[in-house]
């Protein structure tokens, strides 16, 4: 399962390039994930995620097997987003989503050494203006925004791991 499969242009978060980048929070608006068919999920999201969807097991080979929701039957169809862009009332929607639009990556792979990562075709990415919240505050340190995603980031990474 490709790892970043609902990132489209991940960029390296720099400190000086996106100083004066802010993120807008576009609530319930999913269309960044309609096509995508499963999801992976930590271990510790199989009671609430069980609920609601089949977990499968899938991979290339038995190395690389990772549990994951079934959120539609055929390759491009998500069943619980609609056709505005919206998840499903009251249906769990997995880490691996909710991170959107930021990502850790390996920075060299097996090394356990990651950097934050940001979609720069998230329609809620805004350069300059006063639109959405910044991701840095004037002296260059992070906003609570970032710091809150960078912890949501390192709790999923553990998880993931476990």
């Amino acid at each position: 399962m490709k790892q970043l499969l609902i990132y489209q242009r991940p960029v390296q978060l720099n400190r000086q390039l996106h100083r004066d980048h802010r993120v807008l929070p576009l609530d319930n608006d999913y269309r960044f994930a309609s096509q995508v068919n499963s999801a992976p999920l930590a271990c510790s999201e199989f009671a609430h995620a069980a609920r609601q969807y089949p977990i499968v097991f899938a991979g290339a080979s038995l190395e690389a097997v990772v549990p994951a929701a079934l959120l539609g039957l055929r390759a491009g169809l998500n069943l619980m987003v609609d056709a505005q862009g919206r998840w499903a009332d009251g249906v769990y929607v997995p880490a691996f989503l909710r991170r959107y639009p930021f990502v850790l990556a390996e920075r060299e792979p097996g090394a356990g050494d990651f950097t934050v990562c940001l979609d720069a075709d998230y329609a809620g990415l805004r350069e300059g203006g006063s639109e959405g919240e910044p991701l840095f505050d004037a002296e260059g340190a992070n906003t609570p925004l970032l710091d809150n995603a960078l912890s949501f980031l390192q709790q999923y990474q553990i998880e993931l791991a476990r």
